[in-house]
């Protein structure tokens, strides 16, 4: 007798609002997942057709190696930079990019580790690098060494 009424002053207590369980919560809608951006090798006759059409060019080298010479219209951003990918952020995404660096080699990492889960519609990479642009004859922007530009400081006439 004393089990069933102990028993009995349980359920009342479990079942009193004091005690109720919350509901779980109604699962959100699903949101469709963001579409990959989808990465392309290229090779310099590909980005150059791409550069013609436009696409935006990301030189991932230093701003040293960029301002000796770049591909006409690139933009640097320096991918060893550690607002790499804060900068990354100021470009237009819904504009595929083509990226290079001077060998392949550092734009492949970026690539790997940053472009691929960017939202840009379409990461073109130059895997020959700009070294592939160079020996293939490609027109470049130049600015010269104050030795080959003949304007040499004047604490060394």
């Amino acid at each position: 007798m004393k089990f069933s009424i102990l028993l009995a002053s349980t359920a009342l207590a479990v079942s009193s609002p004091l005690y109720a369980q919350e509901k779980p919560a109604t699962a959100a809608p699903a949101v469709p997942a963001k579409a990959q951006t989808k990465v392309v090798n290229v090779t310099v006759a590909e980005a150059e057709k791409h550069i013609a059409a436009g696409v935006t060019v990301i030189d991932l080298r230093t701003e040293d190696e960029f301002e000796h010479d770049h591909i006409k219209g690139a933009k640097n951003l320096n991918a060893l930079d550690e607002d790499f990918e804060k900068n990354l952020g100021a470009l237009d995404h819904n504009k595929p990019i083509l990226v290079h660096c001077q060998s392949g080699r550092r734009s492949k990492v970026a690539v790997e580790n940053v472009l691929s889960k960017s939202s840009f519609p379409t990461v073109y990479h130059l895997i020959e690098g700009l070294s592939g642009w160079k020996k293939a004859g490609k027109p470049l922007e130049v600015t010269p060494t104050p030795a080959q530009s003949g304007k040499l400081p004047d604490r060394l006439k």
